[in-house]
């Protein structure tokens, strides 16, 4: 029995279901000018791109355009992107964004 439960941690821990502290420090701080972020964007297909937060604090979307995401966290980046494709693409679409590494 303990080594199922060892094995399901394990697993969530391998695909990043539970975040680590860490992560959620980091997610926390602002974005700031050469920041990179990964966008995912799920519309039709799947579109990933990597940007990097511009020296005034603008990054390229797709489907969107310049956005000012500079002093944003990554969850507050993540809802203004999501919030810029819906009246164009509805609530049928996932958005993710996430700190590159």
């Amino acid at each position: 029995m303990r080594i199922k439960i060892f094995a399901v941690l394990g697993l969530f821990l391998l695909c990043g279901c539970i975040s680590s502290p860490k992560r959620v420090e980091i997610d926390a701080k602002p974005l700031a000018p050469d920041d990179c972020v990964a966008i995912v964007i799920e519309i039709e297909d799947s579109t990933t791109v990597f940007r990097v937060v511009d020296s005034s604090g603008d990054i390229s979307v797709p489907y969107v355009g310049n956005l000012h995401l500079a002093g944003m966290t990554v969850q507050q980046a993540k809802d203004r992107i999501y919030h810029e494709l819906v009246p164009k693409y509805y609530s049928w679409m996932q958005v993710s964004v996430r700190r590159c590494r």
